[in-house]
């Protein structure tokens, strides 16, 4: 459910099994230090709303929850207050573009696209898993289907392909490893800002498969030829 469906909740049950410490660590063992620090999802609610209000910060569960039901906007700040039991008056800013904005520049959760590179690369170098759950993480991933999704879209049908979206606001990436079993496993990542999720930044990304499959894969393959 995390990796097929994006859930929040799947999430943050494996980030409490395993350990947020423990993930962090293995997580610059592997990048390095250009990774932010991973959190709970609940906790990315928290530190966003805490950009309308530092008493944000110490909402309950049930709170968030509340919250998020609210539409993204201006009704989501008002719903903010409207927990916290102030006026929106006196939060410190009522412009949820902008909270976004001061989130993202905490680095919390976020990391190059380099570190995301590097990472992807030593998964499928065969260094961060075990070959067999290397094999079910890439069946997750949907090795032996194909979306013709973003980057998918515009790759051939017949290269097996493992991706992974992640979508936030005002931001989108796609990022996945072309033939990852093989010895020459491509990994490919695009991420855009302030473009539409899906009539920009998807046809965005498309065009970038596009782009890779031509000049890159075929191009290899020519060579070879």
């Amino acid at each position: 459910e995390m990796l097929q469906e994006s859930d929040n909740t799947a999430a943050d049950m494996l980030i409490r099994a395993a350990g947020v410490q423990r993930i962090n660590e293995r997580i610059r063992a592997a990048a390095g230090r250009d990774f932010g620090q991973i959190t709970r999802l609940l906790d990315v609610r928290r530190e966003l709303y805490g950009q309308l209000h530092p008493d944000a910060r110490t909402l309950e569960n049930r709170q968030i929850v509340e919250v998020a039901a609210a539409p993204l906007g201006p009704q989501r700040v008002e719903a903010v207050a409207n927990a916290l039991n102030i006026k929106p008056e006196q939060l410190d800013t009522r412009d949820l573009d902008e909270a976004y904005r001061r989130y993202y520049e905490t680095g919390v959760n976020s990391a190059s696209l380099v570190a995301y590179g590097q990472l992807f690369g030593k998964l499928a170098n065969g260094e961060l898993l075990s070959e067999s759950s290397s094999a079910l993480l890439y069946d997750i991933m949907g090795l032996d289907s194909y979306e013709a999704y973003r980057l998918e879209a515009g790759l051939s049908e017949q290269l097996p392909f493992i991706q992974k979206t992640g979508t936030q606001r005002g931001r989108a990436c796609h990022m996945g490893i072309a033939n990852p079993q093989g010895d020459d496993a491509l990994v490919i990542l695009a991420c855009a800002e302030a473009l539409d999720e899906d009539a920009e930044a998807g046809k965005l990304f498309e065009q970038v498969g596009e782009a890779v499959q031509e000049l890159v894969l075929d191009g290899n393959a020519a060579d070879a030829a």
